[in-house]
C-alpha cells in the first residue's frame, strides 16, 4: 500500500504538471501573445517611416534660382544721371562722376551761375540790407566811386561807371521774379543812373543782371531822354535762383555837348516782386 501511495503521488505531480502545459489558462495566452506583437511590430514601423523627412532635404538644391534671378533688374537700371552734368542742390554742389551724383557741401553757397561752390565773399564795406517790397531814397554823393558794371546786352555802354555808388544786399529764400527800378529823385541835379546784380560781392565776372537805360516809352520821366532812351532811369527784370544777392545802385558823372551836367544826387531805388 505504501508503494502504490509512493508511485500515484508523483503520477499525480507529473499529471498537474502536464495538464498545466497542455491545457493553460486562455488569460495568460492572450497576455504573452499580445504583448510583443504589439511592441515590436510597432517599433519597427516607426523606424522605417523615419528616412521620408530626410530624403526630402535635397529641396534645398533649389535655392540658386533666386540669386540668378536678381542680375536683370540691376544690370537694366539706367544710371541716374549724365557724367560731367553740374547743379545746385541747396548750399550743395552737385555733379555726376562714372552715372553718380556726387555731392560737395558748399561753405558759401553754390554759385548758381557755375553750379560750383562759391569762394568767400569778398570785402564789401558799406552794404546796406534792401527786402521784397522795399523803397529807399539813397544819396550818393560822398559815397565814393568804387564800383562799375560789366558791359552786357542790357548794359552796352563799354565805359567805366565813375559816378558814386552804394551796394544793397537782398535774400531770396526760394527762386522768384524780381523788379528793380532805379531812377533820378533828385529836383536839383540830373542824375544818369545805372544798376547792377552780383551774387557775390565785389565780384564784377558774378554779375547776373544790369540795366542802364530805358525807353523812353516806358519811362515816366518827362525830361532828360537822349537818342529816345531815358537814362535817369535804369530797370531790372530778372529770374534770380534762391540766394543772396548784391544789388549796386551806381551813376554816371559827365558834362553833354549841349552843356547839360550829370552828376551825383538823390535816387529812389525800389526793388518788387513783378
Amino acid at each position: 500500500m505504501r508503494f502504490s501511495f509512493l508511485l500515484s503521488s508523483p503520477c499525480l505531480l507529473v499529471l498537474t504538471g502536464c495538464s498545466a502545459l497542455v491545457n493553460p489558462d486562455e488569460s495568460e495566452l492572450a497576455r504573452v501573445d499580445t504583448g510583443p506583437v504589439a511592441t515590436t511590430d510597432s517599433g519597427v514601423m516607426r523606424i522605417d517611416a523615419g528616412p521620408g523627412p530626410t530624403d526630402a532635404g535635397p529641396a534645398r538644391d533649389g535655392g540658386p534660382l533666386a540669386d540668378d534671378g536678381g542680375s536683370p533688374p540691376t544690370d537694366s537700371a539706367p544710371p541716374p544721371c549724365t557724367d560731367g552734368m553740374r547743379s545746385c542742390d541747396g548750399d550743395f554742389a552737385v555733379v555726376c562722376v562714372a552715372g553718380v551724383p556726387q555731392r560737395t557741401a558748399c561753405p558759401h553757397g553754390c554759385d548758381p551761375g557755375t553750379m560750383e561752390c562759391a569762394p568767400p565773399p569778398m570785402a564789401c564795406p558799406g552794404v546796406v540790407p534792401i527786402a521784397i517790397g522795399d523803397t529807399l531814397f539813397v544819396d550818393l554823393c560822398g559815397t565814393g566811386d568804387d564800383e562799375s558794371h560789366v558791359g552786357s546786352a542790357e548794359c552796352t555802354s563799354s565805359g567805366r561807371a565813375d559816378g558814386e555808388d552804394r551796394v544793397f544786399t537782398f535774400t531770396l529764400a526760394t527762386e522768384a521774379d524780381i523788379l528793380v527800378d532805379m531812377r533820378d529823385a533828385d529836383g536839383s541835379v540830373a542824375i544818369d543812373t545805372i544798376a547792377y546784380i552780383r551774387s557775390r560781392c565785389g565780384n564784377p565776372e558774378s554779375q547776373v543782371a544790369c540795366s542802364d537805360d530805358i525807353l523812353c516809352s516806358e519811362s515816366d520821366i518827362m525830361t532828360g531822354c537822349m537818342g529816345g532812351l531815358q537814362v535817369r532811369q535804369s530797370r531790372i527784370r530778372t529770374h534770380l535762383a534762391a540766394g543772396a544777392y548784391y544789388l549796386y545802385a551806381d551813376s554816371f558823372d559827365y558834362r553833354t555837348s549841349m552843356g547839360g551836367t550829370f552828376a551825383c544826387g538823390t535816387v529812389r531805388l525800389s526793388l518788387t516782386t513783378p
